[in-house]
């Protein structure tokens, strides 16, 4: 009977132990890797606001279980309100001999409480409908060195939500996610990291000094409307690491962040109407019904679907079908294009219709390099026309300096 007895009692504190390692976890300071470790995973959450959610002693045992990376899973439920909690203990080392440092990304304004206790506040929530946006974009903020074994963290995140919650969802940022790393690791990533954004911004001054070059020679030639057009694509894609900056940079609520998501992929659906465009006016020098229909369904009505509908089948489908139509203008075009011996426009022809393609395989397949090469297309594209269009002016500049020489010399 003693020894059933003490089976059973095993039984019942191994079981204690188990949920115990499901609730929470350790974490030592000293053994934090250079890169941090990641805290979105196992935290509670519950939608709406409530000051008492902050106490330690709080019964969450009720609230939902979250990765704060899969957001759909408590994105609905937080739109509603919005604002939500969320909770997680874990425990912590009494370790003195390394600093630890808290990473935020959020998009919106957030209170933590520690051990019940205001840690940080990241923005200002004034009322449970006016606040001040901060996004820290994984900013270091050293944990509490006092602070050891069990350790309670709450955040209070309130953020506006689009009415049209897949204009956000449908990008990769999530509206908050958490990491602890070395703090010293911590502010030279955080360091590097601000300058990136940075250096981008030199290719819209490029793009947009190019943008206003062509806009002179147009002035020349006005006939040419490809250089119109360029000039246009210049200044929008000068435009696309402006926006990008401010995403990165700026402090936005979850609202604000997809409408300016949204808005580069908008720029980006132009950009490549304009190369289209371009294209078509140099192989078959002018632009066809059958181009005009493609690009106000692009421009239009898939727009506007996405917008009020969402990723909804029909819509989905219909919208991949004229992707690939416009993906296949694009190469018959280069085919056309290589037959006359415009090389130049041939290659641009053929790597945009390639983007395109890859666009739509990302949706099919486990093929996703097309992030990576709309930059790289748009770059190419940038330079070749370039390189196509001060080509053409030289010979047409000379053509026309020759027929005025012509001229003079009747005269």
């Amino acid at each position: 009977m003693k020894i059933l007895s003490g089976i059973l009692l095993l039984i019942f504190f191994s079981g204690k132990l188990f949920a115990q390692s499901q609730d929470s976890f350790f974490i030592h300071r000293e053994k934090l890797p250079p890169e941090g470790i990641s805290l979105n995973k196992g935290w509670k959450f519950h939608a709406g606001d409530d000051t008492a959610w902050a106490n330690p002693g709080y019964d969450d045992s009720q609230w939902q279980t979250v990765d704060l990376t899969q957001y759909n899973n408590y994105f609905t439920s937080f739109r509603e309100k919005g604002s939500g909690w969320f909770r997680q203990k874990f425990y912590l080392d009494s370790s003195h001999g390394s600093q630890a440092s808290i990473l935020l990304s959020q998009l919106g304004a957030s209170d933590w409480y520690v051990n019940g206790r205001i840690f940080i506040q990241f923005g200002k929530i004034n009322t449970a409908t006016v606040v001040e946006n901060y996004n820290p974009h994984d900013k270091p903020v050293l944990f509490p060195e006092n602070i050891n074994d069990s350790v309670m963290i709450a955040i209070r995140l309130l953020s506006k939500v689009p009415a049209h919650p897949w204009l956000f969802t449908n990008n990769a940022a999530s509206p908050i996610s958490i990491k602890m790393s070395p703090l010293m690791n911590a502010l030279s990533n955080y360091k590097a990291a601000l300058l990136q954004p940075r250096m981008h911004v030199g290719y819209s001054f490029m793009a947009a000094g190019v943008g206003i070059i062509f806009l002179l020679l147009f002035t020349f030639f006005p006939r040419e409307k490809s250089t119109l057009l360029f000039a246009a694509f210049c200044f929008l894609i000068g435009l696309i690491p402006v926006i990008e900056t401010q995403l990165s940079d700026g402090s936005f609520d979850i609202n604000s962040y997809a409408w300016m998501s949204y808005a580069i992929a908008m720029i980006n659906k132009i950009c490549g109407i304009l190369i289209l465009l371009i294209i078509s006016l140099e192989v078959l020098k002018k632009i066809t019904i059958y181009q005009w229909a493609i690009i106000f369904y692009i421009l239009v009505v898939d727009s506007l679907l996405f917008i009020y509908y969402g990723p909804a089948k029909p819509v989905f489908i219909a919208g991949n079908i004229v992707w690939a139509v416009f993906a296949f203008e694009f190469l018959r075009l280069g085919v056309l294009a290589f037959s006359r011996g415009d090389y130049t426009i041939g290659i641009v022809a053929f790597s945009s219709g390639f983007l395109n393609a890859s666009l739509i395989l990302t949706h099919f397949t486990t093929i996703h390099f097309a992030e990576f090469y709309t930059f790289f297309n748009g770059f190419l594209c940038f330079m070749l026309i370039t390189i196509y269009l001060v080509s053409k002016f030289a010979r047409n500049s000379n053509y026309a300096l020759s027929q005025l020489a012509a001229i003079n010399k009747k005269k």
